[in-house]
C-alpha cells in the first residue's frame, strides 16, 4: 500500500501552510489603506473639535472673519 503525501512547507510565521495558491484577504494591507486613513482623518477632526468649547470656537471663528475683513478692506482700497 502506498501513500500519497502532501506537500506542505511553513511560512515565516511558522504555520503549516498547503501550496493552494495565495487569495486576496480581507485583512490585506492595500484593501483597507482608504478606511485606515479616513479613520484617522475623523480621528484627528473630532479631537480638534473637541479641544475647544463652543465659546472659544465663536470667538476663533470672529477672529478669523475680522482678519478677512481687514484684508478685503485693505485690497480694495489700494485698488
Amino acid at each position: 500500500m502506498t501513500e500519497i503525501i502532501k506537500t506542505r512547507k511553513f511560512n515565516k510565521h511558522s504555520r503549516l501552510t498547503t501550496s493552494k495558491p495565495h487569495r486576496k484577504k480581507l485583512h490585506d494591507g492595500k484593501i483597507f489603506q482608504p478606511l485606515v486613513v479616513s479613520s484617522y482623518l475623523w480621528a484627528g477632526a473630532t479631537t480638534v473639535i473637541g479641544i475647544l468649547t463652543l465659546e472659544q470656537w465663536v470667538e476663533v471663528i470672529g477672529i478669523i472673519c475680522t482678519i478677512g475683513t481687514f484684508l478685503v478692506n485693505v485690497y480694495y482700497r489700494r485698488r
